[in-house]
């Protein structure tokens, strides 16, 4: 999750690419995350449990999301779509009984 980064995890900071898009290459001991240099959103990430391509966002409630993504994992390949994504549901007590 891109929002739960810390600058201090990551030792450098290049240019690349992904997909034919130029890319700011964050890396450090857990891996890599590329991010799209024109929207600034995070499109690809490697770690050695798997990678993932994040291959288009959604936007709800004015927040950018992650709705396609390609993900390989301990020798697996997953295509996954989110079909809905809720933020900020009314919680109640009675949704924790």
């Amino acid at each position: 999750n891109a929002l739960s980064m810390k600058a201090a995890d990551y030792t450098s900071v290049t240019k690349g690419a992904v997909d034919g898009k130029e890319a700011f290459i964050l890396e450090g001991k857990d891996g890599k995350s590329y991010f799209d240099m024109s929207s600034g959103l995070l499109v690809k990430s490697t770690s050695p449990q798997g990678d993932m391509m994040i291959t288009e966002y959604m936007t709800v409630d004015g927040i950018k999301v992650p709705k396609a993504m390609k993900i390989s994992a301990m020798g697996q390949n997953i295509d996954m779509t989110v079909t809905e994504f809720v933020l900020n549901k009314d919680v109640s007590d009675a949704d924790f009984k």
